[in-house]
């Protein structure tokens, strides 16, 4: 019998053991095959979630409310800044 996955906590639980590695290392030096094996699963299964590093990072930090904070204070947006 297949194993029964609830891929939108799946995906929470990605996003939670990922903040660690950008924290530690910075978005421009970690790799997504960097970010599978610290977090113990295969580049694959990162990509099934995830599209890209870009978009695990923004799904990361919506998920900590930083950008909902941002569009309150009508700040510039945060993608306007990366190098």
């Amino acid at each position: 019998m297949p194993k029964i996955v609830d891929r939108e906590l799946y995906r929470k639980e990605l996003l939670n053991k990922s903040f660690e590695l950008f924290a530690e290392k910075g978005y421009s030096s970690v790799t997504m095959r960097e970010i599978a094996s610290g977090i113990g699963v295969s580049t694959g299964t990162l990509y099934h979630y995830f599209p890209s590093k870009e978009s695990l990072f923004e799904q990361l930090i919506e998920s900590t409310g930083v950008m909902k904070t941002q569009k309150k204070k009508h700040l510039p947006n945060w993608e306007a800044r990366q190098p």
